[in-house]
């Protein structure tokens, strides 16, 4: 089952994606953002993802259909099924 992530605005009001692990920001929303299969690397914690963004009536929902993590210069393992 996707992750779904409900996004807030920080203190300039402004909206980002952040990365649901390390909770870094990855990409700041607009008002009308809407995306499918947007594909983000995580530079902090190795992680790739996979997401839908579509506006909602408390900021955007985002479903994460699927997540990848590095570890220790392994092969990905997948966290999230989609």
């Amino acid at each position: 089952m996707p992750l779904m992530i409900q996004t807030k605005a920080d203190e300039t009001g402004k909206e980002w994606l952040r990365c649901p692990f390390c909770r870094r920001k990855l990409l700041r929303l607009e008002e009308d953002s809407e995306a499918r299969g947007v594909g983000l690397w995580c530079v902090r914690c190795k992680c790739e993802l996979e997401m839908d963004v579509t506006p909602g009536e408390n900021g955007h929902e985002v479903t994460v259909k699927r997540a990848l993590r590095r570890v220790e210069r392994e092969a990905f393992c997948s966290d999230f099924g989609g």
